[in-house]
C-alpha cells in the first residue's frame, strides 16, 4: 500500500514546465533532449472542463514535457484553452489554437478530441480517450492512418462491473446504485446495458443518469435522489470530472457511497476511485509529442494501451460515511488517504 505518491508527483510537476512550436522553430537551440525548440515553439491543450480542473491529466503532460526537456516559457510555448464544460465552445477554442500556428495539438478524452479532428486534419493531435477506433478517430491502434495518434484508456463499460463490485464491498446492503455516464462520450454511450448485466450478478438495480452538459447535473443528481439510490458510481468522464466538487458535496449530503473513475475525486474528498492511472498515461503519451517533433508522423504511430490501473480510498470520508472498509480491501489499495 503506497502513500504519499499525490505530494511527491506534485513536486515533480512542479519543476517541469510545458511546451509548443511551429515546424519554422526547428532549426532554433535544441532541448536538453536534443529536440529542435525556441521562442517560436507553440503546444496546444484543450480541456473540455474549467481551469484547474484536470488534476493529474495537466501534472502527467508536464512532467512529460520535463522528461523531453521542454519547459513553458524557456524554450517552448505551451497554449491551454478551457471549454468550462460547455462543448459547443470546443471548435472555436481549436480554430482559436490551430490559428496560433501550433504544432502539435494534446488534447484529453474523446469528446475533445472528436471536436478537434473535426477542425483539423493536418496538425498532429495526441490524445488520450477510450475507443479511439470505435470513435472514428483512428483506423486501427496499430496504424492510425490520420493525425490523430496517443494512447487510449480503457473504457468505462470495462470498469462498470469492477465499481459495482467495489461499492458493494463497502456498502455490503447495496441494492440499488445511480449511475452517472456522459452519453455524448463514446466510450460511454452504451453504458446503460452493460451496467445492467452487471448490476444483475451483484443483485444491484443500476439507475443509469445521463449528463451530457453541465447544466443538467444538478437535475440528474436529483433524479438520483428520488430514485431512492443506496450508492453512486460516476463514470471516468472528463466533462463530469471537471464537476467534481458538485458531485462530492451531493453524496455527502445524501450519505450515497459513491466510487468514482479518477483519482482526482478522493483527492478532493470523495469515498474511492478505481481506474486508469492518469498521471502516468499522460506522461508516456506526451512521447508521441518527441516523436512527432523529430519528425513522425501520426498515421504511422501505434497507439497504445495503458497498463496501470490504480484503486484510491479516502479513509478519512470512509469514517465519516460510517464505514468499517475490510482490511484486505485496503491492502489493495494503490493509495490511502488519511
Amino acid at each position: 500500500m503506497r502513500s504519499g505518491r499525490v505530494r511527491r508527483r506534485e513536486l515533480i510537476a512542479l519543476l517541469g514546465g510545458a511546451a509548443a512550436w511551429p515546424l519554422a522553430a526547428r532549426a532554433q537551440a535544441p532541448a536538453a533532449s536534443g529536440l529542435p525548440a525556441g521562442p517560436g515553439l507553440r503546444l496546444g491543450y484543450l480541456w473540455i472542463g474549467a481551469e484547474g480542473a484536470d488534476g493529474h491529466t495537466l501534472r502527467g503532460i508536464r512532467q512529460g514535457l520535463t522528461e523531453l526537456g521542454l519547459v513553458d516559457g524557456r524554450n517552448v510555448v505551451f497554449d491551454a484553452r478551457y471549454a468550462d464544460g460547455r462543448p459547443e465552445r470546443l471548435r472555436g477554442l481549436v480554430e482559436e489554437l490551430v490559428g496560433l500556428g501550433v504544432a502539435v495539438l494534446i488534447i484529453p478524452g474523446a469528446v475533445a478530441t472528436r471536436a478537434t479532428a473535426a477542425v483539423t486534419k493536418t496538425v498532429p493531435i495526441v490524445s488520450v480517450s477510450a475507443d479511439p477506433v470505435g470513435a472514428g478517430l483512428a483506423q486501427s491502434l496499430a496504424r492510425p492512418g490520420g493525425n490523430v495518434t496517443g494512447m487510449t484508456v480503457m473504457a468505462g463499460d470495462r470498469f462498470v462491473e469492477k465499481w459495482l463490485s467495489l461499492l458493494k464491498d463497502v456498502a455490503p446492503g447495496l441494492t440499488r446504485a445511480g449511475l452517472l455516464y456522459n452519453p455524448t462520450n463514446f466510450a460511454n454511450a452504451g453504458m446503460p446495458p452493460i451496467a445492467r448485466t452487471a448490476g444483475q450478478t451483484l443483485n444491484v438495480e443500476v439507475v443509469p443518469t445521463p449528463v451530457s452538459e453541465v447544466a443538467a447535473l444538478p437535475a440528474a443528481l436529483a433524479a438520483i435522489d428520488a430514485a431512492k439510490a443506496q450508492g453512486l458510481v460516476v463514470t471516468d468522464d472528463a466533462l463530469l470530472l471537471s464537476r467534481r466538487a458538485e458531485v462530492i458535496a451531493f453524496a455527502e449530503k445524501t450519505r450515497l457511497p459513491p466510487i468514482y473513475g479518477f483519482r482526482e475525486y478522493p483527492e478532493a474528498g470523495g469515498l474511492m476511485s478505481y481506474g486508469t492511472d492518469i498521471f502516468d498515461v499522460w506522461r508516456r503519451a506526451i512521447a508521441y509529442v518527441g516523436k512527432i517533433l523529430k519528425g513522425a508522423t501520426p498515421a504511422e504511430l501505434p497507439i497504445e494501451q495503458p497498463t496501470k490501473f490504480e484503486l484510491v480510498i479516502n479513509l478519512k470520508t470512509a469514517k465519516a460515511f460510517g464505514l468499517e472498509l475490510r482490511p484486505n480491501l485496503l491492502a489493495l489499495a494503490d493509495d490511502v488517504i488519511e
